[in-house]
């Protein structure tokens, strides 16, 4: 039976039953009561033992699917190719929308409220073995955190490109308000959830930040009436009379928690009182007569406070001046030289003109009136209204209504009045902590979310800000994704097969020449046969095959148990914990099985090749040069008709096997560490490199170069060895050729020069031959439709689930939320 690791039972009889995870249960024969025979002892014992193993395997398959539900299956997330998630906006285009701090908060909020992403940050927990000291479980827990962020924001792609594509237009916020209405679906109804979204949305900067929503949002988490009205301005109006001002908020009430009705404030009318001054004198007829050179004298009524001794110091009469229009005669305006003090509203501050010489032109007299100043003085509030929040605009419009009788009122300078809210604090239902994350866990600071006591986003008239100061931006780590492997089919392992046989066999085959250059100077040495015509394209069919299988097996097998054996490791160590003991040494255990396999399968072709580049006048092809390989001998038998029989020991071919390992094995190492420590250096010296592709193209080729010639260098030893032993000389015995390398070298600085004869060819040609297969290898990936993505799946944390609604009131208890944030 196939299992899913790869286990291997051969079938047995008489009879199998296949079951989930390749459980097999054998239904064996009735077996009567008679007399026995050792047959069929030894037949019942075998089926027995069978029987015994097929037992331990069924208890081996209950324990993977054990690990695999614990973790792995996650029903509340959804899992998507990652190509499928690929989005065409740039993480730095995404970023002007939603910016890092964002991105975190609304990871930490997930974290908190999304019933699939608690049960992923618990099975990650499940990860961390229990041996590591606090600095490494904080350390690891950020890295997965991180991860999880990243995933947010690759989840955010899609909303930044639709506020992008209406970037000129009032649409901007489009992306923004679908996500928004996607969260409000989802989590609206959860305690604390509406302020917790409204300090999200508060993260955003403007013009994207959509203040509307976060008013509604604080509404519905404080629910404030208004209860008092700050008078920071009085205001100045002009009236005859005392006037009539209405008052209105701002802005409207939201939406409140508990009733979808708004309740709006009511106001009585200002309350207002004369400032005692004059302002403005209206002339209603100017009469006529008047001559412009001598104007009539204006007198105003003086206040009645003045009359009152102890008012005098106080209590002023307005003074005031006409002027005369020069071609009508008329009083045309009348300027105020003092506007008095002391006029109350019972003043009727009259105006007396002097008459002119002659009216009888016109038959009229000149009139005129007083405007006083007013200004408020108090708010009368007969219902203070439901479902406000401090993080909306506060202010109270002054309005005048139209057609009041025998009255003109104008708005010299607007009141200032701010409303003074009431809400009850214990009402904001603060996020309890949840059962799987204690308070004192080191992760408790990745998932804080801020507290009650913190309040909802500030409004300083122009945008929403974040409450809290004491924290920076978080710093996403690029080369950490929340990502898990699909298990390979026969169809993907075929595919990167076929993408590492082209790579390989292309590259190796066109640098043929300096392939038989190094494999000559390494047999003859630095005096080559020169007399015998050599092409150098001679074996380069052997050349393609050995590459084609070298490149097909391990790239494939590399995959396959770069994948397998963390879940290997699970699974035998009954603890989730060992895949993260076992990451850093899982890429060499894969790459070292890789290479075994590899080398009994190239061996045949490789010997063929050092045959064909050596003995070009004895061997001309790939066939010719594996027979002659396997040869043994010639047998002439004395027969009338001379046959000739020819021995061929095909195992001969496997003679370089173990040459091969060595050689290959210390080549893979250090090519995987060279490359890796190269790549890094390159990056943190510079790091602007990451963000311009030609760049990090160029840093990845010179780090593959590098990685090349220095695996080239420390396997030249064993390459020399298998070279040697290709010759067919030695049989099958390494030793011997190993000693015709050394012969003749009297001490080993003598001996060390002729393991490396050709090194210099071998590094420059695998330099060429990794920079050209990690291009050639990525395009051919691409092509098969077997990169990266496509064997792998992404979280998508805003796909249609049917678990956004369920609330596990139970998850929140506690006495509060840790107030600290730590981004």
């Amino acid at each position: 039976r196939n299992y899913k690791y790869g286990t291997v039972f051969n079938k047995l009889v008489p009879t199998i039953r296949n079951y989930k995870y390749g459980t097999a249960v054998f239904c064996a024969k009735k077996i009567e009561a008679i007399s026995l025979s050792r047959r069929d002892t030894l037949q019942i014992s075998s089926i027995a033992v069978v029987t015994t193993a097929i037992d331990g395997a069924n208890a081996y398959a209950n324990r993977l699917e054990e690990f695999e539900e614990m973790t792995e299956s996650n029903p509340a997330l959804v899992w998507r190719s990652s190509s499928e998630l690929s989005c065409d906006t740039s993480k730095e285009k995404t970023r002007r929308i939603f910016n890092g701090v964002f991105v975190a908060y609304l990871a930490r909020f997930l974290l908190n409220y999304d019933r699939g992403s608690r049960l992923y940050w618990r099975a990650a927990a499940d990860e961390i073995p229990l041996g590591w000291d606090e600095v490494k479980v904080r350390r690891k827990r950020a890295e997965q955190f991180a991860a999880f962020a990243n995933a947010v924001e690759n989840g955010l792609c899609s909303y930044a490109t639709k506020s992008l594509d209406q970037e000129e237009t009032s649409s901007r916020q489009i992306g923004v308000r679908q996500l928004l209405s996607l969260l409000r679906s989802r989590y609206g109804l959860l305690p604390d959830a509406p302020r917790q979204l409204a300090l999200l949305l508060s993260l955003i900067e403007p013009p994207y930040q959509p203040t509307d929503a976060i008013v509604s949002l604080s509404g519905r988490a404080q629910n404030a009436s208004i209860i008092a009205i700050d008078l920071l301005e009085p205001g100045s109006f002009a009236a005859y009379n005392k006037p009539k001002i209405d008052l209105k908020l701002h802005t409207p009430p939201a939406d409140t928690a508990y009733n979808r009705t708004r309740i709006p404030v009511i106001f009585n009318s200002a309350q207002v009182q004369a400032t005692g001054r004059l302002l403005d004198i209206v002339v209603e007829d100017g009469g006529c007569g008047y001559d412009p050179k001598k104007p009539p004298s204006i007198t105003i009524a003086p206040p009645a406070s003045l009359i009152l001794e102890s008012a005098q110091n106080t209590a002023r009469q307005a003074q005031a001046v006409a002027i005369i229009d020069e071609k009508t005669g008329a009083v045309a305006k009348i300027v105020l030289l003092d506007g008095g003090l002391g006029y109350s509203e019972a003043d009727s501050a009259a105006i007396d003109i002097e008459p002119s010489s002659d009216a009888s032109s016109c038959g009229s007299v000149p009139v005129a009136r007083a405007l006083k100043e007013w200004e408020i003085v108090a708010v009368d509030i007969i219902q203070g209204g439901a479902g406000y929040t401090s993080a909306q605009d506060l202010t109270i419009d002054a309005l005048i209504p139209p057609n009041q009788v025998e009255n003109t009122v104008h708005c010299l300078r607007s009141p200032k009045l701010i409303a003074k809210l009431q809400f009850d604090q214990s009402r904001l239902e603060a996020l309890r902590s949840a059962r799987w994350a204690p308070r004192d866990a080191a992760s408790a600071s990745l998932t804080a979310l801020l507290g009650s006591e913190y309040g909802v986003p500030i409004w300083n008239g122009e945008r929403h800000s974040f409450p809290a100061r004491a924290f920076g931006a978080i710093r996403l780590q690029e080369t950490s994704q929340l990502k898990r492997d699909v298990p390979l089919n026969l169809a993907q392992l075929a595919k990167l097969g076929l993408a590492g046989a082209v790579c390989t066999s292309a590259t190796r085959a066109a640098l043929n020449p300096l392939e038989v250059s190094k494999t000559r100077k390494q047999a003859f040495g630095s005096t080559t046969n020169e007399s015998i015509s050599v092409s150098r394209w001679t074996g380069v069919d052997a050349t393609a095959a050995s590459g084609a299988v070298l490149g097909g097996c391990s790239f494939a097998l590399y995959e396959f148990l770069q994948r397998s054996i963390p879940k290997l490791a699970v699974i035998l160590a009954s603890d989730p914990a060992a895949a993260i003991q076992i990451e850093k040494v899982a890429p060499i255990i894969a790459s070292a099985g890789a290479v075994i396999v590899a080398a009994a399968l190239v061996s045949p072709f490789e010997a063929a090749k050092v045959k064909l580049m050596l003995e070009p006048d004895t061997v001309s092809s790939l066939p010719a040069a594996l027979k002659a390989m396997a040869l043994v001998n010639l047998s002439n038998t004395d027969t009338p008709h001379s046959t000739v029989i020819l021995n061929y020991e095909w195992s001969r071919l496997w003679q370089s096997f173990i040459p091969l390992v060595l050689r290959e094995l210390p080549f893979t190492t250090a090519k995987l560490l060279t490359y890796s420590s190269a790549q890094t250096a390159l990056f943190t010296l510079l790091p602007a490199a990451r963000e311009r592709p030609i760049a990090a193209l160029a840093v990845s080729c010179f780090a593959g170069a590098l990685a090349g010639a220095a695996g080239a260098f420390l396997s030249s030893p064993a390459d020399a060895l298998v070279t040697e032993l290709a010759t067919g000389a030695y049989g099958g015995n390494w030793q011997k050729a190993l000693a015709a390398i050394l012969q003749g070298a009297d001490s080993i600085s003598a001996a060390i020069p002729r393991f490396f004869r050709g090194a210099s060819e071998r590094m420059l040609l695998f330099a060429i031959i990794i920079t050209i297969q990690l291009l050639l290898f990525d395009f051919c990936r691409y092509l098969l439709h077997v990169q990266p993505d496509d064997l792998a799946i992404s979280l998508d944390l805003f796909a249609d689930r049917l678990s956004f609604y369920d609330y596990d009131a139970s998850l929140f208890s506690g006495n509060g939320p840790t107030s600290s944030i730590t981004f």
